[in-house]
């Protein structure tokens, strides 16, 4: 961090809010009931300490914050009720998430400013872990992100391998059968069951978030309007639904998807925010404090990573790509442990089993000219010295010197 400018302050200031995450997350409340009402209260308070110490709040402004909300009318009275238990937990992990997201955000930016040096000959580089496909024993809003990404992704990289292969032999005069395996059109129609702008699993999510009165089981009776879709699974159980993706069905829990898909940290919690003392969290939401509530309310998570992932697509396909693929041998990080099922489940994953198939449809040994005249010269002994001639031509002379040699031996 130091050598990509950062200062001091900056990176312990950074360590702080990361370290407030972890307790954030181990804040547990406790149901209290007072007659006929519930409330709740926070179970360990040394938790909440933790962070309050951390980022530098105002105790009571933020035990406020994730145990009540406000409630604004027009007529500007403020109503004031408790949250219940699922309600706290929503607001708790709501909080986390807008801080890491708005931290990632700070760093990347920091990191941007650093490289943007007259010193620095290169224009830009990317790095990106395109493996990240999800299949949980419980999967939630977060994993169909995810997921949705790692679609798009595998269809830039088939697509980009078919495109190479059609280029290398095109570059290289070879006379052959167009490879027709890449099944594009299918690809499309899952993405745009997931993610189109019109009518899709993602924008269903958007609408039903903005309705105030939305519930799961709602969202859920609205999804289910897919179910002639031949890669939406409708299951009556479990109140979830699924998703047949490229690396096989998923299905997901639509509990929790709205307070996800919300954009929104609430008044409490800007409060809480602003009393901080600690400069970096004040910077962080500085922008946020700064957008009109409504405007922050109609953009949406999931629009936003879908604005994301189409800015992602469209630099890619302006770039030169290098894939670099990683295997594990096993889950338990042990030596000498190879799981068979594992690997293929990763190469399934990775699109390699596509890759494979592809290269399969076409010429799948190749060797350079090099290389194919360091191990075939002998066929051709009449040619003298190839140092000095094109390895092009040596080989098209090896090839045809082998050829007529062989056919007059039999």
């Amino acid at each position: 961090m130091q050598s990509l400018m950062f200062n001091n302050q900056e990176i312990w200031a950074i360590f702080k809010v990361l370290a407030a995450l972890l307790h954030l997350g181990n804040i547990k409340y406790n149901s209290v009931k007072t007659g006929n009402t519930e409330t709740i209260a926070i179970a360990d308070q040394a938790q909440i300490y933790q962070v309050i110490a951390l980022l530098q709040l105002d105790r009571q402004i933020f035990i406020d914050a994730l145990t009540k909300r406000t409630l604004n009318f027009p007529n500007n009275e403020n109503v004031i009720t408790n949250l219940s238990h699922d309600q706290a937990i929503d607001v708790r992990d709501g909080f986390a998430r807008a801080i890491y997201d708005q931290l990632f955000n700070y760093i990347i930016k920091k990191i941007n400013l650093s490289l943007d040096s007259p010193i620095l000959k290169f224009s830009s580089i990317g790095l990106l872990d395109i493996f990240g496909f999800e299949i949980f024993e419980t999967n939630s809003f977060e994993q169909l992100c995810i997921n949705y990404a790692n679609e798009h992704l595998q269809q830039f990289f088939i697509r980009h391998i078919f495109q190479l292969e059609h280029m290398e032999y095109k570059n290289e005069d070879i006379v052959y059968e167009d490879i027709s395996y890449y099944d594009d059109e299918s690809r499309l129609k899952q993405l745009n069951l997931i993610g189109a702008d019109s009518i899709s699993i993602m924008s269903i999510i958007d609408e039903q978030t903005i309705l105030q009165q939305c519930n799961d089981d709602r969202l859920l009776s609205e999804l289910n309007g897919f179910s002639n879709n031949p890669f939406y699974i409708r299951n009556k159980f479990n109140n979830e639904f699924g998703v047949k993706h490229f690396a096989g069905p998923v299905y997901y829990k639509v509990q929790g998807f709205i307070e996800k898909n919300r954009d929104q940290l609430g008044p409490n919690l800007v409060g809480a925010v602003k009393a901080s003392r600690l400069e970096l969290l004040l910077n962080l939401f500085e922008e946020t404090n700064a957008q009109n509530t409504t405007d922050r309310f109609k953009q949406t998570v999931g629009l936003k990573y879908r604005k994301s992932l189409k800015e992602l697509i469209s630099n890619l396909e302006k770039r030169e790509s290098f894939f670099i693929r990683c295997i594990k041998p096993n889950e338990y990080q042990k030596p000498n442990n190879f799981n068979h099922n594992d690997i293929l489940r990763q190469l399934r994953f990775f699109g390699m089993l596509d890759t494979i198939r592809i290269r399969k449809s076409g010429y799948p040994i190749r060797h350079s000219y090099e290389n194919f005249v360091l191990r075939y010269r002998v066929l051709a002994p009449s040619l003298g010295s190839s140092e000095a001639m094109n390895m092009k031509e040596v080989t098209k002379a090896i090839y045809v010197s082998g050829f007529y040699k062989k056919k007059k031996d039999y």
